[in-house]
């Protein structure tokens, strides 16, 4: 299914930048491996339950704020959202 795409390409963007935030040194090896764990299984886990692509690529921005928060912590999701960033 192209939704199916879609989410997988933005599973692999998260986990990109949940490798850089890692390596960055952000977050601990642990916390690494259980937020991309985490990520992946909630994923499966959705589409499994019958949840629509749309309905899942809503919660994987949620988690994509997270990891910006890591990122960029003196930027606000709003204003990440708005494409600014200071």
């Amino acid at each position: 299914m192209a939704g199916d795409n879609q989410v997988n390409e933005k599973l692999l963007e998260l986990q990109g930048l949940l490798k850089r935030i890692w390596e960055a040194g952000a977050v601990s090896e642990s916390d690494y491996r259980n937020k991309l764990n985490g990520m992946w299984r909630s994923a499966l886990f959705w589409r499994n339950a019958g949840r629509s692509a749309p309905w899942i690529l809503n919660q994987l921005a949620a988690v994509e704020d997270e990891f910006m928060a890591f990122e960029m912590p003196t930027t606000t999701t709003l204003e990440r959202k708005a494409g600014r960033r200071r």
